[in-house]
């Protein structure tokens, strides 16, 4: 799958969640008529880096976050067959790791927990747009503190809310 049809399906995920186009455009800042040219179903313009980083911004994802297939079969698809072997890829391309972030509501405090053992963070904060901006700020600061060095990739932090259940 390439990263126009990525992109497109994970917009078309947010505009999901948003409960249509109209209130899709309203968050990105974008009227309808706009939003449906590049995140419509029946699109007639691509998404560009610009509008892509504006989406993620205003939805809480972290840079890059479009741009990975998030569907569980894209997943398992985009990894190579091998298991050993040199990674290839053009000039133009950026690579990313995914780091993930688990995300934890204290109810008792009315605060939200991000803690991600691979970067060494812990942080809170009294909402969960807070927590991802205040992590986002963070993270980078003590990867290099720790000299943390992914090479030329970048780090795409991955919020995965945790749920706990007590089943009795």
């Amino acid at each position: 799958m390439d990263s126009k049809t990525i992109r497109y399906q994970n917009t078309r995920t947010l505009v999901e969640q948003s409960g249509g186009i109209t209130n899709f455009g309203k968050r990105i800042q974008k009227s309808q008529s706009q939003a449906s040219q590049f995140a419509g179903e029946t699109p007639i313009k691509g998404i560009g880096n610009k509008i892509a980083r504006q989406i993620e911004a205003e939805f809480g994802k972290p840079h890059g976050w479009l741009d990975i297939p998030h569907n569980s079969k894209e997943q398992i698809n985009s990894i190579p067959d091998t298991t050993i072997g040199k990674l290839e890829r053009d000039e133009s391309s950026t690579l990313s790791i995914v780091i993930n972030v688990d995300v934890t509501r204290d109810i008792d405090k009315g605060v939200w927990i991000a803690d991600c053992k691979a970067v060494n963070v812990t942080t809170e904060a009294q909402s969960y747009e807070e927590l991802v901006e205040r992590f986002l700020l963070i993270a980078p600061q003590v990867m290099e503190e720790n000299a943390i060095n992914l090479g030329a990739a970048q780090a795409v932090f991955q919020f995965n809310y945790l749920v706990n259940l007590n089943i009795n």
